[in-house]
C-alpha cells in the first residue's frame, strides 16, 4: 500500500518494519517513495542514525538509512539530473559510521567555522551548508569557494552537500573514524560470529589473514587459560573472542596490549577446539585453541 512506502518521521517504523533485518547483523537501507522527516514535505533524499546515537533509540530496529528512491542508484531511469551517481546513500552511510557533515552539527551559533566542527582533523573548516554544482564536462570541475579564513572548501567530500559529479573522496581522518565507529558502536556487523552466521567466513578469514611472528597465545592445549605474548612497537587496543566450533562467541574481552605477557581466562569452558581471533587496529590474529579441563 502506498501508505507505507512514504516514509513519515512520526511513524517511521509502519513501513521499516514490514523489511527489516537484524540491524545488530546487516546494514539495513529502505528505498521508499517520499521521506517526511518533521519538515512538512517529501522532499528529503535520506537519513541516517550516528552510529553514536544507536543506543538511545527508542526501536532498535530503527537503525540504518533511508534513501528517497530518486536519489537511489546511480545512471537510473528514475534520478534526476545531478543527483544521480549514487552518492546519496555514500552520504548516508558516512553519517551511520558515525561521519558528521563537513561543517559539524546544525544549530544556532555552530557556523563551522568558528563554532561547531565535524570532529575530523584532515578536513578543512567550512562555514555551514554548501551546494556546489558541476561545471560541466568542458571544465570537468565543480565550484570550490574559499571559506574560513583561507581554507578552500573540500566540495568532494562525500559529507558534504555538493552534486553527486563533485564528489569522490572520504579522508583519511573519516576513515579512521568510521573504523572506530564500528569498533565501538557495531562490532556486531564485522565480528567474526557474524561472518559465520551470515556466509561469509572464507571472506573474512580472506581479510583477516593471521600475522603469527608479531604475537604469539600459548600454551596449547591449555585447562581454560591462555596467555597472550605480543610484540608491538606501541601500545594498541585489542579485542579478543573465542568461538565454539560452531561458530558461537563463548568468551569476549577488550584489552591493551603493547610487549608484556597478558593472562585471558575463559569461564566455563568445556573440554574441545575453539577458535579464537584478536583484532587490533592494524592486524587480525587467529588461532585454534584445544581446552582440556579436568
Amino acid at each position: 500500500k502506498s501508505q507505507y512506502t512514504n516514509l513519515i518521521s512520526d511513524s517511521e517504523m509502519l513501513t521499516k518494519d514490514l523489511s527489516v533485518w537484524n540491524p545488530k547483523r546487516y546494514l539495513n537501507i529502505w528505498v521508499v517513495s517520499s521521506i517526511d522527516k518533521g519538515m512538512g514535505s517529501g522532499t528529503e533524499a535520506g537519513y541516517a542514525y550516528l552510529a553514536s546515537d544507536v543506543s538511545n533509540l527508542a526501536d532498535p530496529n530503527a537503525d540504518g538509512i533511508v534513501v528517497d528512491y530518486i536519489f537511489f542508484g546511480r545512471n537510473t531511469p528514475y534520478g534526476i539530473a545531478n543527483y544521480n551517481y549514487g552518492r546519496t546513500t555514500t552520504h548516508e552511510t558516512g553519517h551511520y559510521f558515525n561521519l558528521l557533515h563537513t561543517w559539524g552539527l546544525d544549530g544556532p551559533g555552530l557556523d563551522g567555522c568558528t563554532d561547531g566542527n565535524d570532529d575530523v582533523d584532515d578536513t578543512p573548516p567550512c562555514d555551514g551548508a554548501y551546494y556546489s554544482k558541476y561545471q560541466g564536462k568542458i571544465a570537468d570541475s565543480c565550484d570550490d569557494p574559499i571559506q574560513c579564513g583561507n581554507n578552500l572548501r573540500l566540495v568532494a567530500d562525500y559529507m558534504d552537500y555538493s552534486q553527486d559529479r563533485c564528489m569522490d573522496i572520504f579522508t583519511k581522518g573519516q576513515i579512521a573514524r568510521m573504523r572506530q565507529a564500528i569498533l565501538i558502536d557495531r562490532p556486531d556487523l564485522v565480528s567474526y560470529e557474524n561472518a559465520v552466521f551470515t556466509g561469509l567466513q572464507s571472506l573474512y578469514l580472506q581479510y583477516n589473514q593471521p600475522v603469527a611472528d608479531a604475537l604469539d597465545i600459548a600454551p596449547n592445549p591449555s585447562t581454560g587459560t591462555v596467555y597472550i605474548y605480543p610484540d608491538f612497537l606501541e601500545n594498541e587496543n585489542a579485542d579478543l573472542y573465542i568461538y565454539d566450533q560452531l561458530g558461537r562467541m563463548v568468551a569476549h574481552t577488550a584489552l591493551n596490549l603493547k610487549n608484556e605477557k597478558t593472562a585471558v581466562t575463559v569461564p566455563n569452558a568445556s573440554t574441545g577446539i575453539y577458535n579464537i581471533i584478536l583484532i587490533t587496529p592494524k592486524q587480525t590474529y587467529r588461532q585454534k585453541q584445544i581446552f582440556q579441563m579436568n
